[in-house]
């Protein structure tokens, strides 16, 4: 199943057997993983990851989702944390998500 269980860590899962681009090809199993961010990971979760054979992480938020949310990166030995921000980040506060409005940093 792609859904996985790391203590600590929301919405993880493997993203094995997906389709490539030319769709001719599917992404190896225990190739490639997406999770929520993993600030509450615990210490048995570290293990779990460890154990899944992760060797990197690469952190898509941007500092102002960091600094927002008070999220700052886990560390987790024996696992490299790489920040790589997208160009663009959108968060919605309590009032935009009832307006529906993006506040843009």
């Amino acid at each position: 199943p792609p859904f996985l269980q790391v203590e600590g860590v929301i919405n993880i899962r493997d993203f094995g057997e997906l389709p490539t681009n030319d769709d001719r090809s599917k992404i190896r199993g225990g190739f490639l993983f997406r999770s929520g961010e993993l600030t509450k990971i615990t210490d048995a979760g570290k293990s779990t990851l460890r154990d899944l054979g992760i060797k990197k992480i690469f952190d898509l938020r941007g500092e102002a989702e960091i600094t927002a949310y008070k999220s700052a990166t886990s560390v987790i030995d024996g696992i490299e944390v790489v920040p790589v921000p997208f160009p663009e980040a959108y968060l919605l506060t309590e009032t935009d998500k009832t307006e529906k409005r993006r506040v843009h940093f």
